[in-house]
């Protein structure tokens, strides 16, 4: 028998959460004359949850993001990407889970929404962590050694 859904809280106070990265679906990327932006929906098991937008115009900031998630290096998107090419990005950090310490900032006046900055994320892995990571969609370059490989230097 099916388990009731936990009612989704909007997170309204700064402290450690369990958080799994949502990509978004590609209706929901905006596109801007000169890059594309995305809404990354975060939410833990209690129904806590919160959205934070990234997009092409700052690309180290999401590549820093999905790397967290994933627990691997992740290059920077191009700041040319399309919206499908944002969006095969930020699925690599899909259904990822990460603890997250979030610095909650109430809405500015004359602002309905609040911001939320993220001080440290710690990737959890073996729960959730799927993500391919590594290679950005359009990137030629050779993946990374293995492990028992050695290093090329």
């Amino acid at each position: 028998m099916n388990q009731p859904k936990k009612p989704l809280i909007k997170i309204t106070q700064s402290g450690k959460y369990q958080l799994k990265l949502i990509a978004p679906k590609l209706e929901k990327i905006k596109k801007y004359p000169d890059f594309v932006s995305a809404p990354i929906w975060f939410v833990d098991a209690e129904g806590n949850n919160l959205t934070r937008w990234y997009g092409t115009k700052y690309p180290a900031s999401l590549g820093t993001l999905i790397g967290k998630f994933t627990g691997k290096f992740m290059p920077a998107i191009k700041e040319t990407a399309t919206a499908e090419q944002l969006l095969a990005y930020i699925e690599q950090g899909n259904m990822c889970i990460a603890e997250i310490d979030v610095e909650y900032i109430p809405p500015k006046a004359g602002s309905a929404y609040p911001s939320f900055k993220f001080k440290s994320i710690t990737p959890i892995i073996g729960n959730g962590n799927a993500g391919t990571g590594g290679q950005s969609p359009d990137d030629d370059a050779p993946a990374a050694p293995a492990s028992n490989e050695p290093l090329p230097f």
